[in-house]
């Protein structure tokens, strides 16, 4: 039996609720399979048997994750498993960045392409190693200035916020945070209003 733990925009889950579970998994004997993608770099585990990680929701690259255990030593033989080729979401996160900078017309054209991206992940039944291209990509990025870049974005985008009498989700104290959710009413409309304004907020978890 497990338990699949997940914490939330880079906060933590709450000590008392981690504690209690931690409890439970000594007295039921269960496996604690804890996400981190959302909070790997606030602290990159706390109470899991195994980690998984997504490592693109921080990065600019394809594809690419890590499962790590810090209780045994996992032998997998990633030899035998095939790397994954780099995918669509690369020309479409090109044409998403030429957009943005206003050399390109390739709004509805990148969208599409990550939509149908998306999609064929969810169906994915294979196991594939991280591409060759993204691992090569990954040794550019320096952890600590992204960590401080998010701090900052954070920050400004808080007090912002806040001047226009919008509640945050998150205190965001002690976290590197992935994102900055906020309590609104109108969802969709604010979302319409953020794109025709080139800012592109994407439902995590669709009903």
């Amino acid at each position: 039996t497990a338990v699949y733990l997940m914490h939330y925009f880079g906060q933590l889950q709450d000590e008392m609720f981690l504690n209690w579970l931690n409890k439970k998994r000594r007295q039921y004997e269960f496996v604690i399979i804890e996400d981190t993608t959302h909070s790997i770099f606030t602290k990159r585990r706390t109470i899991g048997d195994y980690c998984v990680c997504s490592l693109r929701k921080w990065c600019p690259i394809s594809d690419g994750g890590v499962l790590y255990s810090e209780n045994e030593q996992m032998d997998i033989p990633f030899a035998d498993i095939s790397a994954k080729n780099p995918s669509a979401v690369l020309e479409a996160m090109i044409l998403k960045k030429l957009y943005l900078e206003g050399k390109a017309d390739g709004n509805e054209l990148y969208r599409k392409i990550f939509t149908e991206e998306e999609e064929k992940l969810d169906k994915q039944g294979e196991i594939y190693r991280i591409s060759e291209l993204s691992r090569s990509l990954l040794k550019y990025f320096s952890i600590d200035d992204l960590k401080e870049k998010r701090r900052e974005n954070y920050r400004m985008l808080r007090n912002a916020l806040q001047e226009c009498g919008m509640e945050l989700a998150l205190e965001g104290k002690q976290m590197v945070p992935l994102a900055c959710p906020v309590y609104l009413n109108g969802r969709e409309e604010f979302r319409q209003y953020l794109a025709e304004h080139r800012v592109y907020c994407a439902v995590h978890w669709p009903l």
